[in-house]
């Protein structure tokens, strides 16, 4: 059999990697990212968890984050804490320390935009508000819970799927492939 053959096997491996392989994760439009946040007032939780859910949405969405920088992750080191974030007028200011690309802080920004529904300024400052120091970071995983009441297949959402929503967003409004390259690190 020709196929046991290292050289052929070899061929073989690599002729696979050129056919574009099908990402089943969901890029969410940002109806979807409304609908999305608009069930997490249909699930059980507490108002500091809604808040919180809200931010995370909203600022892995618009920031670009992996989820690893938004809740805490194999790798403690990427993960944003509230320290590195900062509400200063109508603008929030967010500094990841690192990340699996990239071992310098990236820092990126955000103006309130009270015209839009899933504004990241208001999510954050209403979270932060709410939350008080010391308060234990909270876990990203309910959006699959939240998916379902918002109508979503949630099988397909997962903790990167906001990272994937957001820069499809980006490149739907016109950001270029350079800015959505640097927006994701």
């Amino acid at each position: 059999d020709p196929t046991t053959d290292f050289r052929v096997r070899q061929l073989l491996n690599g002729a696979r990697r050129l056919r574009p392989s099908r990402d089943a994760r969901l890029a969410l439009s940002l109806a979807q990212m409304e609908q999305l946040c608009g069930a997490l007032n249909f699930l059980a939780l507490s108002p500091l968890d809604r808040l919180a859910f809200r931010a995370i949405f909203c600022l892995a969405f618009f920031a670009l984050l992996r989820p690893g920088e938004v809740v805490l992750g194999r790798d403690t080191t990427h993960t944003v804490r509230l320290g590195h974030v900062r509400m200063v007028g109508q603008r929030l200011s967010i500094t990841v320390p690192s990340s699996k690309t990239a071992t310098s802080p990236f820092h990126t920004s955000f103006d309130a935009r009270p015209d839009m529904a899933l504004c990241p300024v208001a999510a954050g400052r209403d979270y932060l508000a709410v939350r008080g120091a010391g308060s234990p970071a909270d876990i990203l995983f309910c959006q699959r819970l939240a998916g379902r009441q918002a109508g979503l297949d949630a099988s397909r959402l997962s903790g990167h799927c906001l990272r994937i929503s957001g820069a499809s967003h980006g490149a739907a409004i016109g950001m270029t492939d350079a800015q959505l390259r640097q927006a994701g690190r």
